[in-house]
């Protein structure tokens, strides 16, 4: 399934799989608040993401498969209103070795594609997701 994910992604540009962050967030309940919801099957990316400055706007979580990419992230997370340090969860991924990259979508909002004046973080070294061992990335966002 991982392997056709990734050739309907790669037939396609980035600004219209990015499109999906302006959908409901497909993440944990541990971002979302839907706590009753049982998680999905495959493997777990949980962390927490550090950010000491002064912008505001929605936190997006997203894992990639390659970095640098053009391609859409297999998996995000939008929290509304993240109060930081503030943990995400990303469930449901295949097995394989992810890039994490956050970003605060600071106004004017754009959830389809991180802007200019949008916090961004460098992403993560790769870390491994297994169906039965949750992997671990902490993202700091930069101070403005």
């Amino acid at each position: 399934m991982r392997n056709r994910k990734r050739a309907i992604a790669r037939s396609l540009p980035l600004a219209p799989l990015l499109a999906a962050l302006a959908l409901p967030a497909c993440g944990s309940a541990a971002a979302t608040g839907d706590a009753g919801a049982p998680p999905p099957a495959g493997g777990t990316v949980t962390g927490v993401v550090s950010y000491s400055g002064t912008q505001q706007g929605d936190l997006i979580v997203a894992a990639f498969i390659e970095w640098p990419t053009n391609w859409a992230p297999e998996m995000f997370v939008k929290v509304p209103s993240p109060s930081f340090p503030q943990a995400y969860a990303l469930d449901g991924l295949d097995p394989g070795d992810y890039y994490i990259f956050a970003f605060i979508d600071v106004a004017p909002v754009s959830p389809t594609m991180p802007g200019l004046e949008d916090v961004k973080s460098t992403p993560t070294e790769s870390v491994h997701v297994s169906d039965t061992e949750p992997a671990t990335a902490d993202v700091t966002l930069p101070a403005d």
